[in-house]
């Protein structure tokens, strides 16, 4: 009987066991998935968001009646235009008129990873264009890096092209987005805040009592704030349609390097890839824990020899 609890014991811890080291792979691989993603995103994919803002204007300011009508008369709502400054249908426009951000990145095989990311950051000078970030990793027999470039966008596919040629493509991954819509919708909300800020400017100066001045001076300060907003994210929109962005992910090591090509369709035989990438990883970090307890065996041996002597003599004192 008792033997019968003990084998029960046994399978049990085993069972948690294995379902210890699954979960802690599968985190191992996620949290290692999601590395790549991040290092991957560039700052056109985490650009900020420009908020609508709304005035009421009239309420806050006590002014006569024909200063109200006045003032009513620029209390604007950004986000409609006016009909001389709407946005035209994007629709019209040619592809070269069109705003489109283009970002791609790469897993390439390579023989040396130094040198292939010297190269790569030559070539983006040559280009026109500049290093957004680089990193290398000699920590292990197997080295591994990543660069990110920002190069002209109109050469974008000639200089992806060139890059391939640097070593192996294991995975690629580009996209666009079309922003014209929005930027044209910037445009004609920043014409009605300008205007909106040349009439305050009008009625500053007709303004006599020290209230109405600076009721009118705190408007234009929210005013010419949400200018400075739009025309920031107008010019990001601008820059970010004119340099694209390429993140290039090397190893001489094709497990090292992650799997960019994922579409909407299932593929079975990329996750089974991964799942064994992420084991060999964590089997990896888990060696090399053990690694370091052997190494420091003496230093625990060491600490324990001294707490021995010190109780020993602490008892010998008391006794």
């Amino acid at each position: 009987m008792f033997g019968m609890q003990c084998t029960r014991k046994k399978k049990t811890f085993f069972f948690l066991g294995i379902s210890l080291l699954v979960g802690l792979s599968v985190l191992y691989h996620y949290r290692y998935n999601l590395d790549f993603e991040y290092a991957g995103s560039t700052s056109s994919q985490r650009g900020m968001m420009v908020e609508d803002v709304y005035y009421d204007m009239s309420e806050e300011i006590d002014m006569d009646a024909s200063r109200k009508a006045a003032f009513n008369e620029v209390a604007v709502t950004p986000s409609v235009a006016t009909p001389s400054e709407g946005p035209v249908g994007t629709g019209a426009l040619s592809q070269e008129d069109r705003l489109i951000i283009k970002n791609g990145s790469m897993s390439l095989l390579v023989d040396d990873v130094e040198i292939a990311v010297g190269q790569i950051k030559q070539f983006a000078i040559e280009k026109g264009g500049f290093v957004v970030s680089s990193e290398i990793d000699t920590s292990y027999n197997e080295p591994s890096g990543s660069i990110t470039i920002r190069i002209p966008s109109a050469l974008f596919d000639a200089n992806l092209g060139s890059v391939r040629l640097l070593g192996e493509v294991q995975s690629e991954r580009t996209d666009g987005r079309d922003v014209t819509e929005e930027y044209i919708d910037l445009e004609a909300k920043l014409g009605n805040l300008k205007a909106a800020e040349e009439q305050f400017l009008s009625i500053m100066k007709q303004a006599v009592k020290i209230e109405d001045i600076l009721a009118v001076q705190r408007e234009l300060t929210n005013v010419r704030s949400n200018i400075d907003s739009l025309e920031g994210r107008m010019k990001y929109l601008k820059e970010s349609a004119d340099f694209s962005s390429l993140t290039v992910y090397l190893s001489t090591n094709p497990e090292q390097l992650p799997i960019l090509d994922k579409g909407d369709t299932w593929k079975p035989l990329g996750t089974v890839k991964e799942a064994l990438r992420g084991l060999q990883q964590f089997g990896i970090r888990v060696v090399d824990v053990f690694i370091w307890i052997i190494i420091y065996i003496p230093v625990w041996f060491g600490i324990g020899l001294v707490y021995m002597i010190v109780r020993h003599m602490y008892k010998k004192r008391n006794v």
